[in-house]
């Protein structure tokens, strides 16, 4: 312990920095509003010296406050690190027989523990069990809702009632849910017995009447199918005389057809010995035009190139002169 009297804390000197929390304050103010310096104005020269001189200012302030600060950190930063580099030295010699303790009292710790839990887990366990028979208990009426009552009588027969070796301090609750269950179980037989004969009656009955319904239904299918094969079979007569029908009316139209045709033929031979008979008259007339036309003209020519060029007009209205033709005006 002598060791560690010797190394006594240092003196710490007074915390004084050369600048004050005043005169912090005051360049705050100073230099609250900084102004955004337009390079091209005419007050840019003076706005750049006025923020220069005031960072400068902040600079100096701050570099002599953290000069001070390590200045009066240092003794303390080294007593902190002998302190520590002693408080190794006697921590190594303790760690190790520290541990082992450590382990040899865990050891018994975890086995008085473990041993704890196991009586916990058991008691737990024994609890959660006898719930769960008297949970059971109640809920067997449930459990056969929709049982027959012959399903119901086996059980009645198969259930014991708890002893108090197996429940304990569970027992009278247990009793009470058994015999409480016994006679919901028996209840449920008086009951479920009169609604079985009932559903017994009321199947015979629906059965009765389902029987009925078959065999009208049987009999009216059979008369629909009778009903079915007749219009089958006085379909097929239509369709057959229908089939007559429109044979008949084929021959018709096609006898009507042939009338139509020969008359047609007979009214187209009229027409044409008309139209050649037309057109024979039209020709004579045509003819009788043209010799009067040229006449006409001939006589006409003799009177315009006199006497005697009657003979030339007269050769050439009879083609009588190569390569000329005499074409008549229409």
């Amino acid at each position: 312990m002598n060791e560690q009297e010797n190394n006594t804390a240092p003196v710490l000197s007074e915390i004084k920095f050369p600048v004050s929390m005043g005169e912090i304050d005051n360049l705050l103010v100073e230099y609250k509003d900084i102004p955004a310096i337009d390079p091209e104005s005419d007050e840019a020269g003076e706005q750049y010296q006025f923020v220069l001189a005031g960072h400068k200012k902040f600079i100096k302030a701050r570099t002599s406050i953290e000069k001070v600060r390590k200045s009066l950190k240092a003794p303390a930063i080294d007593y902190g690190k002998k302190v520590d580099e002693l408080a190794k030295e006697f921590q190594s010699k303790i760690s190790s027989t520290e541990a082992s303790l450590k382990n040899a009292r865990e050891a018994v710790e975890r086995h008085e523990q473990e041993k704890m839990f196991q009586a916990e887990e058991a008691e737990r366990l024994r609890v959660m069990k006898n719930e769960t028979i008297i949970k059971t208990l109640q809920n067997v009426p449930l459990d056969f809702i929709d049982s027959s009552s012959q399903e119901i009588d086996v059980y009645l027969n198969s259930i014991t009632a708890p002893t108090v070796e197996e429940l304990e301090e569970f027992y009278d609750r247990a009793i009470e849910a058994y015999n409480k269950t016994v006679a919901q179980l028996k209840g449920m037989v008086g009951t479920k017995t009169k609604a079985e004969q009932a559903d017994k009656l009321e199947a015979e009955r629906q059965a009765q009447i389902q029987k009925e319904d078959d065999e009208r239904k049987a009999k009216f299918e059979a008369e629909q199918a009778d009903f079915k094969r007749k219009q089958e079979e006085f379909k097929k007569q239509q369709e057959v005389q229908s089939e007559n029908l429109r044979l008949q009316q084929e021959e018709i139209n096609r006898q009507r057809a042939e009338n139509e045709a020969e008359e047609l033929q007979k009214r187209q031979e009229v027409e044409r010995i008309e139209r050649e008979k037309q057109e024979a008259n039209e020709k004579k007339r045509k003819e009788r035009e043209d010799k009067k036309l040229f006449e006409k003209r001939q006589h006409e020519a003799n009177k315009a190139i006199g006497a005697n060029q009657v003979g030339l007009l007269n050769a050439i209205i009879n083609g009588e002169i190569p390569h000329v033709k005499w074409m008549p005006d229409e």
